[in-house]
């Protein structure tokens, strides 16, 4: 009969060595982490025309949809 130790660990540290669970990676700008989205050019020139329209850019533009959406 083999004597087996018993090893309490916790259960966070085996959920982060999990192969999957590598943390993100990306450019890091400031506060922020750069990503890529991918766009139908379509897309990509009604977006275009909207941030125009504001005065802002592209990227401007995404965050305050993606941030107006995601509001409370």
């Amino acid at each position: 009969m083999a004597i087996v130790k018993n090893v309490k660990k916790d259960a966070s540290h085996f959920i982060a060595s999990a192969p999957d669970a590598a943390k993100a990676v990306g450019v890091v700008r400031g506060n922020r982490r750069v990503i890529t989205l991918g766009f139908a050019p379509e897309t990509i020139d009604r977006i275009d025309e909207a941030a125009a329209s504001l005065g802002i850019s592209r990227a401007a533009w995404v965050n305050m949809v993606v941030n107006k959406a995601l509001a409370p």
